[in-house]
């Protein structure tokens, strides 16, 4: 994303303690808090990504829009973070009037988080578990029907696709002009 290779995280462990530093002095919530948590979590982004599915698909994730944000974007993020601070992050927002339980929603996701972890460990160690998704990853498979599918929400809102914002910024041209 056009980063220099230094700032990147070598490992998961490195890229959390980042997180955990940057986050620890970060300072107060900004007075943009709510308006931002509901614009990015809110549902017109989900049902923005979603465009691209069949109509089934795209009516239930528009009817559930909220409870599919809370479930794999919130709980997740309390699983890192601690439920505290995603109830302090929806405080004010279009999710706290709706009343989840993000304490047991964050339980519930760290358990679903330990065992798909573990099956995964289980598949990496038995080549011949997963066949179908090794072949899909080197022929980049799944890259391409990703890009497809933003290419489509992209064309839907006459969005042009040629992205170069950060082609020139690790220079440092972008910042200076």
């Amino acid at each position: 994303m056009g980063s220099p290779e230094l700032l990147h995280s070598a490992t998961g462990i490195e890229l959390i303690k980042s997180l955990n530093y940057v986050l620890a002095r970060g300072g107060n919530p900004s007075p943009w808090r709510a308006e931002l948590v509901d614009a990015i979590a809110g549902p017109a982004h989900l049902t923005t990504l979603t465009e691209a599915l069949p109509d089934w698909a795209r009516k239930v994730a528009q009817r559930y829009t909220n409870q599919i944000t809370a479930s794999i974007a919130l709980a997740p993020a309390g699983v890192v973070f601690g439920y505290q601070q995603i109830e302090a992050m929806v405080a004010g927002t279009l999710f706290e009037p709706l009343g989840y339980n993000f304490e047991r929603r964050v339980r519930y996701f760290a358990k679903l988080t330990r065992l798909n972890v573990g099956i995964a460990m289980v598949a990496d160690r038995v080549p011949w578990s997963n066949p179908t998704r090794e072949s899909r990853k080197k022929s980049g498979a799944a890259a391409r029907e990703r890009i497809a599918m933003l290419d489509k929400i992209a064309r839907g809102r006459q969005i042009p696709t040629t992205y170069t914002h950060h082609d020139r910024s690790t220079s440092g041209e972008g910042f200076t002009g």
